[in-house]
């Protein structure tokens, strides 16, 4: 029962307990037996209709009067006047009449609260303990006494009382999990005693009470706990302790120091297409660089507006504060899903906005006119607050997307940075004020504070305080303005400062109230050129220089794109007078401008210097394409996701500024990026305009190995946005411009490319010409990653021509291959895929032996997509096993793991749907939704736990000689029982390949 968007009356139903509905805070009278179960029935159907018929058979049973129908009508009305006083039946948004039925949309319930709480709690577990056991605490309140107590023995009510039951239980042991890692084993141990005294057969409680006492030191009592955890459990059921509870047995009695308190291992990261994105992050709010100085009661004004509305948008002039007022705000809520920060200061294209809101989110970025819709799907049941900072840029982009967005994601809100409104149904503008005035104001204090860091040893007397002040009001009290001019005291006294009052300089206009009536962005703009004329010669040239990079700059970028020996001494200095942030520490440290002073510069720097400037970024980053490729097939892909992430805004001006040609060259470069990345829409949104921008020389090779690769990843992306028909044309062209290139490398990954998506279709022996021709080059070549990619393809079609041998001596070799270059894609690939053939093969437990191979280099190196791709198949071959409910909690914990990032395993594998639609026929309903449902409980390193344990059960019988509990299992049809779909091959793990 989840909760629904009400309008008008608030409708609040409570059934965690006797049944309660609440119309604005007040309890309404309901009436008897029969209208009490109606709103029980309906709350159930969670604002979904339910029939006429429904309603009668559920109410009565067989016992229906013969005035049902006119009965049924009389108690709606009834509640109606109760629920909504005053409004008709034609007017109703509570107890609305819909088509052939009746639904009930209430504003919120006890359920839904609970259920929200509960899963916070779970999250927060092994990130904040504190905020998990006050979540927790606050879900349990809300129980007043049985769920649905007054119909609980009613059959269409059963399954949810069994389904709150359980998840009354677990969130009971969370709380005392809570209590484990915050180090009170005592009252973990009080609590876990009580548990196991209510549900003496649910075995996480008595684990929980092991290991409770045995980080007391009490071993006996542990052992003790365990033992009559297993008298029970034989005694009552005729059962043995699950791998579990006999798991933590073994390593109590041997004290095992893993049972200590440690720091949770960090989930793994991963993104829609076997890249790296994070699962369990809650946030990527920076770390405040200073203390923010006054602004309280700022913040508790927009704090106050976004909880009461849903879209509140920051105005006011560049340096009034808007970004740092933001991140304040979000910093100091406690959205059970983040708050999280876009930044689009450097996003040109409009229609770009979903993609780089997933990015930062950490989502499989969507692609396609949908983008927004797609996104927040992802969303849809998410709590967290979106922070879109500098969104003029993009308005129109920003608006669009957040228009769909809050229609579908009742818990997000979002608090943007603007110049100008969204004008978005529903927003709210704050208009971001200026710092308060006076020698003991916000302005002053501002001032002192910055003015201390860049020269510790000043001491301001009072007198100083009431020329700061002069000074801050001659700036409108704009936070910008103070710091810029506030960090002049590292060269300046502030008497100089004041002197500058009779020399001519912006500030000293400033000073003299020359522009006391002009508008608050003229005095931005003079207290930017003040700094400025306080710059020295070189200083001047390279802060207007540096306005050419979008979205920051590495200091190799700035000797690169400026091209003079002085670059790094002069950035440090534009530090020190904080014209340049210094954005990451560590070897590859950041700098940017901030977005009022970029824009500053860039008005002053020459156009002529502008257009070498630009010409010089598009250079280096044609540089940048020319290195993505190998770098991210090999030990380096990591860095250079990361890196090349970093610089998506300077690739993105350089490809909008460059020529049809050098655009060309560069998307080529960077296609493999944006397909592990999953950034369809960006990737194709280049290639495929370049593409048709530039005509094909039949002569040129360069232009035929450049328009090769740049039609692989057309190939490739169309593949991720569905687009079968787009995959065919491009890989035509691919082979086309292969086959005239005079570049080997190319030719090589070309063939094993076109080889790749023939076999997933059936052309075995196309794909064997193909792919062996590849490796043939590759080998000639020496070159390690391709030889690599091509065994992999070989591998795959003779897994698809029936060879079952020949493919794993193929995908063996590929792993080594892969290995010695490290190429970690490929290892995972192969391995997964090596899975399935020995499975083909019957031999379950090298399935497993590869599979976990595969599973765990995909944890490893945080290849989030190709991992749920793993699980799934680990999921299917544990039915195989004959371990069906088993199967059925790993495959709910790929579901919510997926879900949670947007992402769809099936999307990638065409056999994962046929395994699902297998195992769903050999549970019982009931046992599958408790045994998914037990999946969606475990995080992601818990599911990682689990598939390591079950698998080496597998390989544990396997070396006794047995066959396990189930020999093939279901679907065990030996060879050929686990051809690939159509299109398998082309979903190999790595989420996008």
């Amino acid at each position: 029962m989840g909760d629904q968007d009400g309008r008008g009356t608030g409708v609040r139903v409570e059934v965690l307990g006797p049944l309660r509905v609440l119309v604005d805070g007040q309890e309404a009278a309901l009436g008897g037996p029969v209208p009490r179960a109606l709103v029980h029935r309906l709350a159930l159907a969670d604002g979904a209709m339910v029939t006429d018929t429904a309603l009668q058979e559920d109410l009565w049973g067989e016992d229906q009067p013969a005035s049902a129908a006119t009965t049924l009508q009389a108690h709606v009305a009834r509640l109606r006047r109760a629920l909504e006083p005053g409004r008709s039946a034609r007017d109703a948004t509570a107890l609305v009449r819909r088509g052939p039925g009746y639904a009930l949309v209430a504003t919120s319930s006890d359920a839904a609260d609970f259920e929200r709480l509960a899963a916070r709690g779970r999250t927060l577990l092994t990130i904040d303990p504190t905020a998990a056991a006050e979540a927790l605490e606050q879900a349990l309140a809300l129980w007043r006494g049985p769920a649905l107590a007054e119909v609980a023995q009613r059959g269409w009510a059963a399954p949810e009382v069994r389904r709150l039951e359980h998840l009354l239980a677990a969130a009971r042991e969370d709380r005392v999990a809570a209590e484990l890692e915050r180090g009170d084993d005592a009252a973990a141990s009080a609590g876990a005693s009580a548990l196991v005294a209510a549900e003496p057969l649910r075995e996480r409680g008595w684990e929980l009470l092991a290991l409770a006492l045995h980080r007391q030191g009490r071993r006996t009592e542990a052992l003790a706990a365990l033992d009559q955890l297993a008298e029970r459990l034989a005694d009552e059921l005729g059962a043995d302790p699950g791998p579990s509870a006999t798991a933590l047995r073994a390593a109590v009695e041997a004290s095992d120091p893993a049972l200590q308190r440690r720091e949770a291992a960090p989930a793994p990261r991963g993104d829609g297409s076997g890249g790296r994105r994070p699962i369990a992050a809650t946030s990527n709010l920076p770390a405040p660089a200073s203390a923010l100085v006054g602004r309280e009661r700022e913040v508790a004004e927009v704090a106050a507006l976004l909880r009461e509305h849903r879209l509140v948008t920051l105005t006011g002039t560049g340096g009034a504060g808007k970004t740092r007022l933001s991140l304040e705000v979000a910093r100091r809520r406690e959205d059970a899903d983040g708050p999280w920060l876009v930044e689009l200061a450097s996003l040109a294209d409009a229609r770009l906005v979903p993609e780089v809101v997933a990015t930062a989110l950490g989502l499989v970025p969507p692609g396609g006119a949908s983008a927004s819709a797609a996104l927040a799907a992802v969303l849809h049941h998410r709590e967290l607050l979106l922070v879109l900072d500098n969104c003029e840029h993009v308005v129109d982009g920003a608006a669009a997307f957040v228009e769909v967005l809050l229609a579908s994601c009742p818990g997000v809100r979002v608090l943007a940075t603007s110049r100008e409104p969204l004008l978005v149904a529903g927003e709210r503008t704050h208009e971001v004020p200026v710092l308060s005035g006076g020698p003991d104001g916000e302005a002053v204090a501002l001032f002192v504070d910055r003015a201390r860091a860049a020269s510790p040893a000043w001491e301001p007397t009072r007198e100083d305080l009431e020329r700061v002040a002069e000074v801050c009001a001659a700036l409108d009290g704009l936070p910008l303005a103070v710091e810029l001019a506030a960090a002049q005291i590292r060269v300046l006294t502030l008497a100089d400062v004041a002197a500058l009052a009779d020399d001519g300089s912006s500030l000293g206009t400033l000073l003299r109230g020359g522009r006391r009536t002009t508008s608050r962005h003229g005095t931005m703009q003079a207290a930017v050129a003040w700094s400025y004329d306080r710059l020295t010669p070189a200083e001047r040239e390279v802060f207007c220089d540096l306005s050419v990079f979008s979205g920051g700059f590495t200091l190799d970028a700035a000797r690169r794109v400026l091209d003079r020996p002085d670059v790094v001494p002069v950035v440090a200095d534009l530090v020190g007078r904080s014209l340049v942030v210094a954005s990451r520490p560590g070897a590859q440290r950041r700098f940017h401008l901030l977005e009022p002073l970029r824009q500053h510069a860039a008005e002053r720097l020459d156009p002529a210097r502008r257009e070498v400037l630009a010409g010089r970024r598009v250079e280096w980053v044609a540089e940048l394409a020319a290195h993505a490729d190998p770098s991210m097939r090999g030990r380096l892909a990591a860095l250079e996701t990361d890196r090349l992430h970093d610089e998506a805004g300077n690739i993105r001006a350089a490809l909008s500024d460059g020529d049809p040609a050098v655009v060309l060259r560069i998307a080529s470069g960077f296609f493999w990026f944006w397909y592990r990345e999953g950034l369809v829409a960006e990737g194709l949104g280049h290639l495929l305009p370049a593409l048709a921008a530039v005509a094909p020389d039949p002569h040129g090779e360069p232009d035929a190995a450049t328009r090769a690769r740049a039609w692989s990843g057309a190939a490739l992306l169309s593949y991720l946005a569905g687009d079968l028909a787009g995959v065919g044309c491009a890989l035509v062209q691919v082979g086309e411009h292969a086959a005239r290139c005079d570049d080997p490398l190319v030719q090589a990954q070309s063939l094993a490319l076109v080889a790749y998506f023939e076999a997933g279709g059936g052309q075995v022996e196309a794909a064997r010409g193909h792919g062996q021709a590849a490796l043939a080059i590759s080998e000639a070549l020496g070159h390690a990653a391709t030889r690599a990619e091509s065994l992999m393809v070989l591998g795959e079609v003779e897994r698809q021509d029936g060879d079952l041998d020949a493919a794993v001596e193929r995908l063996e070799a590929a792993v080594a291959e892969a290995d010695a270059c490290g190429y970690s894609w490929v290892g995972l690939s192969s391995r997964w895929t090596q899975s399935k053939v020995e499975a083909s093969r019957g031999r379950l437990g090298a399935a497993w032996s590869a599979l976990l191979d595969s599973l765990e280099r995909g944890w490893a190196v945080g290849e989030t997509t190709s991992w749920l791709v793993g699980l799934s198949t680990a999921s299917h071959l544990l039915h195989r096993d004959g371990r069906p409910e088993e199967a059925a909690r790993l495959a709910g914990a790929v579901a919510w793991q997926a879900g949670r990032i947007g992402y769809s395993p099936a999307a990638m594998d065409a056999d994962l749907d046929r395994y699902a639609v297998e195992l769903a026929a050999d549970v019982a309903p009931d046992a599958y939704a408790a045994a998914a449902a037990s999946g969606r409980d475990l995080t992601a390193a818990q599911a990682m736990d689990l598939v390591r344990r079950l698998g080496e059960e597998v390989l544990a019988v396997e070396a006794l000689g047995g066959n396990g509990p189930g020999g093939n299992g279901p679907g065990g049809d030996g060879p050929g029982g686990d051809a690939p779909g159509e299109q398998a091959v082309v979903a190999a793990p790595a989420g996008r390949s």
